[in-house]
Order: structure tokens, then sequence, then C-alpha cells
């Protein structure tokens, strides 16, 4: 006849509650330690530029952005300049800068003037025409970029640097030194001109 066992049926059930037990246990210290760690990020504070300053009578660098003779009738110091190639540079006083930014902003804005200093474009408030604006040595660099670096360039330059740019593309076809066409093609659509017609 055969018998039930119930021995190892509750032995069973015992180590079962034992295991369930286990699993609650209280986080040991090194684990309680760990949970109430806390990172703290050091605080970053932005440090503002000193703002630049000239007095009046300060003489700065500037350089022909004009690809051509320019000329500037300077009412503070009674006196005309005249550069004739484009980069050809002189010295100017703020107060010349001052005053003919307020009575001739378009040598401003067209990027005919350019300035080695950024701190003098600063302190004449003019920054916004020359976010992009290219100094002498980037113009002469911008051929040699690759085809959508040259065209995002391009398209971003004020009115007066994108004449000098054709110019500049003009005497480096004449010399042959830019000869490839799908540049030449590329300056045509972003400075809206023809580059090829202008030459014959």
């Amino acid at each position: 006849m055969a018998t039930k066992r119930t021995t190892n049926t509750n032995s069973t059930k015992t180590t079962s509650r034992a295991k369930k037990g286990a699993a609650v246990a209280a986080p040991s210290a090194a684990q309680e330690n760990i949970a109430t760690v806390e990172v703290v990020q050091p605080e970053i504070k932005a440090v503002k530029r000193p703002k630049p300053n000239f007095e009046l009578t300060d003489s700065v660098l500037i350089r022909n952005g004009y690809h051509g003779t320019l000329v500037i009738g300077l009412p503070k110091s009674g006196y005309t300049l005249k550069m004739q190639n484009f980069g050809d540079e002189d010295y100017v006083e703020i107060a010349d800068l001052k005053t003919l930014r307020n009575s001739h902003p378009k040598f401003f804005k067209n990027n005919w003037i350019l300035f080695d200093d950024p701190d003098v474009i600063d302190y004449l408030h003019i920054n916004e025409f020359y976010k992009n604006t290219l100094n002498v040595e980037e113009i002469d660099e911008l051929f040699n970029l690759p085809m959508e670096e040259l065209k995002s360039a391009v398209s971003k330059l004020s009115s007066g640097q994108k004449k000098t740019v054709m110019y500049a593309a003009l005497e480096k076809i004449e010399d042959r030194t830019l000869d490839s066409r799908s540049k030449i093609q590329t300056l045509e659509e972003v400075l809206g001109c023809s580059l090829v017609e202008n030459m014959e």
C-alpha cells in the first residue's frame, strides 16, 4: 500500500520561504553609503570680454577692401585718403572713422574698408556689417576651397565683397590660375554673373 511522503514537501516549502526572506534582506552599510553619494557640478561662469577702448586721436590700420582705387574723404583730418589697389593699407584716426560711419556707412556696409583688429569693429559698433567678412588673405584662399565650402562662404558675403570676389575671379581666369569649369560655374551661380562672358 502506497504512503504519502509529507516530510520532503514541508522541507521544500520551508526552503522556499527562506529564499523569499533572503530577497528582502536589508542593504549593507556599504550599499547605503553608495546610495547617498551626491555629485556636485562645478558652476561655470561666462568670462566677459572687456570693452575695447580707443582715444579719438588714435590711428588704426585699415585696408582697401575694394577691388580697385578707393578714395575716402576724411572730414575730421581734412584730407583725402587714396588707396590704389585691393589690400593696400593706411592709418586713419578713430575720429575720422566715427564720422565716416555716420555720414557714409556704405564704406562699411559694402566692406570697402577692412580691419585687421576686431576691437576697432567692436568699438565702432559695426559688427553687423562684418559678420561673414573675409580679409585680404582669405579672399585669395577662397578659390582653393572644396566646391560646397566655396559656395557656402561666397553666399554669405556682403554685396560689396561679392563684387570683390568677382573681380578676383576674373583675374584668376585670365591668368589661368582658376581653370576649373565646375568652380567657375559655382561662382557664377552664387555671384549672379557670367564670368566667362565678361572675359570675352
